[in-house]
């Protein structure tokens, strides 16, 4: 469900994604992002989009800065140009104390976008 909600958000149609009025998720980023989300909040998933060609290194931090707590290690978000979507969830979600902060690299200098999806404490 959560990969079918992305993919509308991502695609930029509102029409028909559907959003539990208790889950929150962020905007649109293409880049590392400090603070997509500040203080007590659980962490419920990330959906990347990939250019089709270069994988996307994604690492999440319990903080405003892309340092500190890494909550889980660095996740590769593999592509192809069949495939560009990734997703990865988390059930139980993830308790965030500080807040959320994400670091991406792309290889290969190419581009990505990513949405994070959350719930505030």
């Amino acid at each position: 469900m959560a990969l079918l909600i992305a993919l509308f958000v991502l695609a930029g149609s509102s029409v028909w994604a559907y959003t539990p009025t208790w889950m929150g998720y962020s905007a649109i980023y293409t880049a590392d992002q400090t603070a997509v989300y500040s203080g007590d909040c659980w962490l419920y998933g990330l959906v990347v989009a990939t250019d089709g060609t270069n994988d996307v290194t994604v690492e999440v931090y319990d903080s405003l800065t892309n340092a500190g707590t890494q909550v889980f290690p660095d996740w590769i978000a593999t592509t192809s140009s069949a495939n560009r979507m990734s997703a990865i969830s988390f059930d139980p979600p993830l308790q965030m104390t500080t807040g959320i902060s994400v670091d991406i690299t792309v290889g290969g200098g190419g581009s990505a976008s990513y949405v994070v999806y959350y719930r505030a404490q």
